[in-house]
């Protein structure tokens, strides 16, 4: 239960679950308990009514959360489909959705000399959650409503594709994945009028293990993305004409990257997947067994109800 609440008052800042002017550290609240030998009710004991009432809620509302998937329309992406082999390989990857490239590609050494900054890679790996969630949400069409599209673009990529600042602001593939999941909660909140999409966990795990596919096929997705920003910003081309360039250029980047990098890349990728499946496992235990307290609290107190009458 302990772990719960630590939980949750670590990783639910935007509720403001435990404000720093009203309550005191968990940790510092509990120091004079042994945790290996405390049970639940004594835990409980030490929590304010406030506290009881905003746990037993955010119990209640997770526990929604965690039996619901994220709130996406059912889509194949090209990327997860097994890709033909054999001689016929070029000519049904033609008539499949796979993004063609074209014959001649942009040679990234001819507009930057720092071909080998982490920031790139960073950057890249953004461009691919963003276009992983794009085409999930327009099952593959992202013509279909091209205002969307760009909106979406708009409000998904402002430290990248929108942005004007010098520097990047990630540092790893969890700052990546941790940016986009909150942008697009938001964004699900403002469409829905309320967060019925599932946990934050859902939504890394989806773009995570696409981007275990996307990777490889950066070029293609890339590729793709700048054709459609092109298409759809023809009457906003003051407006997103520094996207649609930095877009080619992060196009440039992934034609650049040799395959013993994609490796790597993908391996990051990868680490990173099992990473945030094992934290939600621990996560769902933690609320399984917060739920548990409850009703072990539940139960001892309609007992102590039942002997004072």
């Amino acid at each position: 239960m302990l772990a719960m609440l630590k939980r949750l008052e670590d990783e639910d800042e935007t509720e403001d679950l435990m404000r720093e002017d009203e309550q005191e550290n968990l940790l510092e609240r509990f120091k004079n308990i042994n945790l290996e030998e405390a049970d639940s009710e004594e835990i409980w004991e030490l929590l304010p009514e406030k506290e009881r009432k905003q746990f037993e809620s955010m119990v209640s509302r997770l526990g929604s959360n965690l039996s619901h998937s994220f709130d996406l329309p059912h889509y194949t992406p090209w990327w997860t489909v097994d890709r033909p082999k054999g001689i016929q390989e070029v000519e049904k990857e033609k008539d499949s959705d796979i993004p063609q490239l074209p014959n001649e590609l942009p040679d990234l050494k001819t507009m930057t000399k720092q071909t080998t900054s982490p920031h790139l890679i960073w950057n890249l790996i953004h461009i691919l959650a963003i276009y992983s969630y794009l085409m999930r949400r327009s099952t593959g069409d992202l013509l279909e409503d091209p205002q969307d599209t760009l909106q979406v673009i708009e409000k998904l990529s402002v430290h990248v594709l929108f942005s004007t600042a010098p520097s990047c602001p990630y540092t790893s593939i969890e700052d990546v994945l941790g940016d986009i999941v909150e942008r697009v909660l938001h964004l699900q909140e403002q469409r829905l009028g309320k967060q019925k999409s599932g946990t934050r966990y859902d939504l890394k795990l989806l773009l995570l293990k696409d981007l275990t596919f996307l990777v490889p096929e950066c070029n293609r997705a890339t590729f793709d993305l700048w054709q459609v920003l092109g298409e759809v910003s023809e009457k906003k081309k003051k407006k997103v004409a520094l996207a649609i360039r930095k877009l080619y250029f992060y196009w440039a980047v992934a034609c650049s990257l040799e395959e013993d990098r994609l490796d790597i890349v993908s391996a990051m990728v990868r680490n990173t997947l099992s990473k945030v499946e094992i934290e939600k496992k621990e996560f769902e235990q933690d609320h399984e067994r917060a739920q548990q307290a409850i009703k072990e609290h539940q139960k001892s107190s309609s007992s102590k109800i039942q002997e004072i009458e």
